[in-house]
């Protein structure tokens, strides 16, 4: 099957065409929305078709699976070549992988992990672009 008619490609033509409707009610530019593709799970050969098809943004939520993969197929922000988002939990024993692992970090759900990851990341002289998590429910 080529990579133009995988199921893949299929469901990303798809999710292209949600994301430019989204974009178009919002009166937003699509450039200014990324996709990440949520890789967990998956092996490196659908990573690599996923990349042939034109995705660069992807997403694990495990450090291991993150640090298999980036060694696979290198990350680098800013570039053309792949853009890894670590989305999952992080323990602080786990910062230094994923200091040297990921592109961006979605997860940053405590000052600790935020600390952890702002020190580690100034003795690299690196900057490392994150979310936090911020719980405004209460709960």
């Amino acid at each position: 099957m080529s990579p133009a008619s995988s199921p893949l490609t299929t469901r990303l033509r798809e999710i292209e065409g949600r994301i430019v409707r989204a974009c178009d009610r919002a009166k937003r530019e699509r450039s200014s929305v990324t996709l990440v593709a949520v890789t967990k799970t998956y092996p490196i050969a659908v990573v690599r078709e996923a990349m042939a098809a034109g995705v660069r943004h992807f997403g694990e939520n495990r450090v291991q699976e993150l640090t298999q993969k980036v060694r696979e197929i290198p990350g680098s922000l800013g570039s053309d070549e792949a853009v890894w988002h670590m989305i999952g939990h992080i323990q602080r024993n786990k910062v230094r992988d994923v200091l040297a692992f990921a592109d961006v970090v979605h997860s940053v759900d405590r000052l600790e992990l935020a600390e952890e990851l702002d020190a580690r990341a100034r003795a690299a002289g690196r900057r490392l672009p994150c979310f936090v998590q911020v719980n405004v429910s209460g709960e």
